[in-house]
């Protein structure tokens, strides 16, 4: 009966629940950086100037195999780059292996394989720009006017405005406790407890948090239990002070490399200096978290793993509301999201500097085309130079998806915050509209709670 007589007075709070489920992925749209940038082109950009390499190495060694340049051979060497011997016809080689145009062939694979050096550096520098402009806020096609202190203020804002509601949510409740209630039209019992309406209101909603759709948006549950993932989260503005020595160690590793390792005259260039300058550019970024050393993409598996970890165990929870909004009066004391994204801006300039020292490479290997161009020193260089680019280049997706982590739980915050908000409002709305007290008025605490709620803004 109590159910049968408050249908009609729940209609309008269920639609306004479920318009909330409909908004949450317009508000994850707007909220956050987005995801990062795309980077699958540049780094197959730079897997096929390996592989370009490799092939072109091979070539040579048949070459010398052979001791001699053929028709099948120049073959091979259009197939991996169409300019091979000035693109010249079939006709020009012999049959057999001899010299016709055997150091043009030689040319040919020398300045091919620093081209493929030259593509791979000016790939990497696109990758490292998509990343700073997307870290900043801005797009490929346009920048907009979004910062990570935004971002963090944002944060901020929506967490205060959060634990306001909670804390006014539940001196209402409180007061509410000894009460008796009924149904505004006269039905249903004569007699409410305030635990009945709650649970009443709770078991019907169709909302964020007591809807039946269990996944990775729900951050609150991780919340609600102090869960690892935001633990981990909070403890990353700790760490990004050690990457960002490690990678001013890179930015000032690739000066050495410009500046003094290249800039020698091609007879004092030691290849054995330069090869030990780029295998420093290929250790991997190791940061301290919690006690362990993890590579960047480890701790990025470990976020991972830790947030759809504790989805899966928790994803069925239905906390009470006095419950939820406890853990939420608390959140400003457990998280330090904000200083996490902080953090991050370390990162941008260190960024930039590492694309305006790959630049300045990008442009010496132009130069050592001419001044290094024997068959040996591009054999011993080429390969080293281009995997360091390589891992330069999963650095730089490694700190996107790094920051993408931060952004994205941060996002995660300001959703829960603004659909707590909204549900605290209709809750509020609800008992006001259809509920009152021994009076045959709607409960004095819970009108005023409503028009505190409304002058709140996030």
């Amino acid at each position: 009966m109590f159910n049968q007589s408050m249908n009609a007075g729940l209609n309008a709070g269920v639609d306004d629940y479920d318009t909330d489920l409909e908004v949450v992925p317009q508000i994850v749209e707007t909220i956050g950086t987005g995801a990062p940038p795309e980077l699958e082109e540049e780094t197959e950009a730079i897997t096929a100037m390996e592989e370009r390499i490799e092939d072109l190495l091979v070539l040579r060694a048949e070459i010398r195999k052979q001791r001699g340049m053929s028709q099948a051979l120049a073959i091979e060497g259009l197939r991996i780059t169409p300019d091979f011997g000035d693109g010249a016809p079939m006709s020009f080689y012999s049959l057999q292996p001899g010299r016709t145009r055997l150091a043009l062939a030689s040319e040919s694979i020398v300045s091919g394989i620093w081209d493929a050096i030259k593509s791979a550096l000016a790939a990497l520098r696109r990758m490292i720009g998509k990343t700073i402009r997307w870290i900043k806020g801005g797009s490929d096609e346009e920048e907009k006017d979004v910062s990570l202190d935004e971002a963090a203020s944002e944060t901020e804002k929506n967490i205060a405005a959060l634990v306001k509601v909670a804390e006014e949510l539940l001196d209402a409740l409180k007061a509410s406790h000894q009460g008796r209630y009924r149904s505004r039209d006269g039905g249903g019992p004569a007699q409410l407890s305030f635990e009945q309406i709650v649970e009443y209101v709770q078991g019907t909603s169709r909302n964020y948090f007591y809807g039946d759709q269990p996944g990775p948006e729900k951050l609150f549950l991780d919340l609600l239990h102090n869960g690892e993932y935001s633990q981990a989260i909070s403890a990353i503005g700790g760490l990004v002070e050690g990457l960002a020595v490690i990678i001013r160690q890179r930015v000032n590793l690739l000066d050495s490399i410009v500046e003094k390792d290249f800039r020698e005259s091609a007879s004092a260039i030691d290849v054995h200096v330069v090869l030990h300058d780029l295998s420093e550019l290929e250790k991997p970024l190791i940061v301290q978290f919690e006690g362990r050393s993890l590579t960047l993409d480890e701790l990025n598996a470990l976020l991972r793993d830790l947030r759809h970890g504790g989805d899966r165990k928790r994803e069925r929870d239905r906390p009470a509301i006095d419950e939820l909004y406890t853990a939420f009066s608390r959140i400003q004391r457990q998280l330090n999201i904000s200083e996490s994204i902080r953090s991050l801006r370390k990162l941008t300039p260190l960024m930039a500097s590492m694309d305006s020292h790959v630049g300045a490479l990008e442009t010496t290997v132009t130069q050592l085309l001419f001044h290094l161009g024997s068959d040996e020193v591009t054999e011993m260089l080429c390969p080293a130079l281009l995997s360091a680019v390589a891992k330069l280049g999963r650095d730089v997706s490694d700190l996107g998806v790094l920051v993408h982590n931060v952004l994205s739980y941060a996002a995660g915050i300001r959703l829960t915050a603004q659909m707590a908000i909204r549900l605290a409002k209709d809750i509020t709305h609800f008992i006001v509209e259809n509920i009152v007290d021994e009076t045959g008025k709607a409960p004095v605490e819970w009108m005023e709670l409503g028009a505190r709620l409304e002058r709140i803004r996030y």
